[in-house]
Order: C-alpha cells, then sequence, then structure tokens
C-alpha cells in the first residue's frame, strides 16, 4: 500500500463539492450582490476577516452535531486551541 498515494486520493475528494454549477451560482451571485449593494466610483466595503474573527466564530458553534462532508466535529476545532 502507498500511503502517499491513499492520503493523496482521500484528502484530493474532500474538498469537492457534490452540486454541479455552485461555483458558478455564488460566482454570480456576489457579482450581483456587490453590484446592487455599491456606489459607482466609491470603493467597496469588504470586511476583515481574521484569525480572532474566525475563533471568535468557531467559539459561537454548537457543539454535539453531526460531521461535515470532511468529517471534522464542532468540537475537533474548538478544542485544538489557538491557531
Amino acid at each position: 500500500m502507498n500511503i502517499i498515494a491513499e492520503f493523496s486520493n482521500h484528502f484530493s475528494q474532500l474538498g469537492e463539492c457534490n452540486t454541479a454549477g455552485i461555483d458558478d451560482k455564488y460566482r454570480s451571485f456576489v457579482s450581483e450582490h456587490l453590484l446592487l449593494n455599491s456606489t459607482p466610483g466609491q470603493p467597496v466595503y469588504i470586511p476583515v476577516i481574521d484569525v480572532n474573527l474566525v475563533q471568535d466564530r468557531i467559539r459561537q458553534l454548537k457543539c454535539r452535531k453531526a460531521a461535515g462532508h470532511d468529517n471534522i466535529l464542532i468540537e475537533h476545532l474548538i478544542m485544538q486551541g489557538q491557531i
């Protein structure tokens, strides 16, 4: 067994989207949202997403929920400690 090949195969499939065309759908959704919520000639406000914000949001998640397609539980994220 080639462990590198097995890991590569496993992790390459984790991030695959199971909904056809979803990237294009969200790309057009974001473009439309930015167009409708901006003033021509003015910069578009995009909030800063930093480590502290992500850690705060992770701490607000509810525990004891099912894992996602990546098999990571909320408890894994909460208990992992500081990034």
